[in-house]
């Protein structure tokens, strides 16, 4: 980053996320604010907090992310993902928003990858609560930057796909993974240093679309973990509808980076060579579990 930009004076909320621990190897000189620090369902204690920093940028990672539990616990969602982002962006000169590839689902059918101009429909609560808070975001701060990911994944740190995956290939002799949903893991790690380079370009507004590139089912991603940790587990492929949840997930949600590639200058990793990056960087960062 470069010095002008690093005297701001900036706030990245959901310090305990995986996203928000890559981000301090990227802007270490940020307040990290957790859950315990400032609950984001919580508008006494967003305004108590940003008041009292009154920060030149919030880089809001700080999400409610229980796809499931959502379904019944609307309320505390909503107040999270939908309502919290607009408040906060009241207490910043600037809001970087990190939303999320459900907030698309609803075509049965896709032939190419969502744009950022195409039309989104969330098919579960999760899905929703995110779409209102970028609308209302962008609606009242016109400013503001939102970041659409999906299948979010570091080899180090929170809870994701990966680290559940190394997790049961060391306990068990097979794994069943989902093998009709398409999307696009995308490293935690890369995203980060993504968002530095547009914490260094803030007059970068809108919405954009950012994940590795092509496309993967989940079976896919578990059968390249498999392989990349030389696990000797069974991965078996098995339909969505074995595994009966409370909220649905879209059957296909890759997102289109054109966008991001053109106007950031930027060349995206393949999915599968950026988690072999990852992986080959796990074992020199593993001491910050």
């Amino acid at each position: 980053m470069n010095q002008g930009v690093a005297r701001q004076k900036i706030v990245v909320t959901g310090a305990d996320g995986q996203l928000a621990q890559e981000l301090k190897f990227v802007i270490p000189e940020a307040v990290f604010l957790s859950r315990h620090d400032c609950d984001l369902a919580r508008s006494d204690q967003i305004t108590a907090i940003l008041g009292t920093i009154l920060p030149d940028l919030i880089v809001n990672c700080g999400a409610y992310t229980q796809v499931d539990r959502a379904e019944t616990d609307q309320d505390t969602c909503n107040k999270v993902n939908a309502i919290a982002p607009v408040l906060m962006a009241g207490f910043a000169k600037k809001m970087i928003h990190l939303s999320t590839d459900y907030v698309f689902g609803a075509d049965a059918v896709r032939s190419r990858p969502y744009r950022e101009t195409d039309t989104p429909g969330p098919i579960n609560i999760y899905g929703a609560s995110k779409l209102a808070g970028e609308t209302a975001l962008l609606k009242q701060f016109p400013n503001a930057l939102v970041i659409r990911t999906s299948w979010l994944y570091s080899t180090c740190f929170g809870k994701n796909f990966f680290l559940t995956m190394q997790r049961l290939f060391a306990e068990r002799d097979q794994v069943r993974v989902v093998n009709d949903q398409m999307g696009t893991p995308t490293s935690a790690r890369a995203l980060a240093q993504v968002l530095g380079r547009f914490i260094d370009n803030p007059s970068t507004n809108g919405v954009y679309h950012y994940s590795g590139q092509g496309q993967a089912t989940w079976f896919d991603f578990a059968q390249e973990i498999k392989n990349l940790l030389g696990a000797s587990a069974q991965v078996i492929p098995v339909k969505s509808n074995e595994f009966i949840t409370p909220a649905k997930r879209p059957h296909y949600s890759v997102l289109d980076k054109t966008k991001i590639e053109q106007n950031l200058g930027i060349s995206i990793l393949g999915w599968r060579d950026q988690l072999r990056q990852d992986v080959q960087e796990f074992q020199c960062r593993i001491a910050h579990e």
